[in-house]
C-alpha cells in the first residue's frame, strides 16, 4: 500500500481538505470553562451523517483540485486519479 501525498500547485501547502455540503454535524463538548475572556470548550469526538462532498481543497489557499476538463474532484476516486497524475497539466494555476 503507497501512500499518496498531496502537494498543493499554487502554495506547495500540503494539507488537504475535504468540503462537504448538506452536512448534520455532532461534537460532543467534553468540559466548557468560564474564563475571563469569554467561554472556553474542549471538544471531544466529532461525526457526522447525510450531506456530500463538494469538492477537495488546499487548507492554505483554498486551491480547489479540478480534473484535466476543469471539474471540481467530488469523489475519492477521483482524487486518487489526481494524486496520482502530475499537475505539469496546469498551465496556469488559478
Amino acid at each position: 500500500m503507497e501512500e499518496l501525498k498531496f502537494s498543493c500547485p499554487k502554495c506547495k501547502c500540503t494539507l488537504l481538505e475535504e468540503v462537504m455540503v448538506g452536512v448534520t454535524v455532532y461534537n460532543s463538548m467534553e468540559k466548557i470553562f468560564d474564563t475571563e475572556y469569554g467561554e472556553e470548550i474542549e471538544w471531544g469526538d466529532c461525526d457526522h451523517e447525510d450531506g456530500y462532498i463538494d469538492r477537495f481543497q488546499c487548507n492554505e489557499c483554498g486551491y480547489m483540485l479540478e480534473d484535466k476538463d476543469g471539474m471540481l474532484i467530488k469523489d475519492y476516486e477521483d482524487l486518487l486519479e489526481w494524486l496520482k497524475t502530475p499537475t505539469d497539466y496546469l498551465e496556469t494555476v488559478k
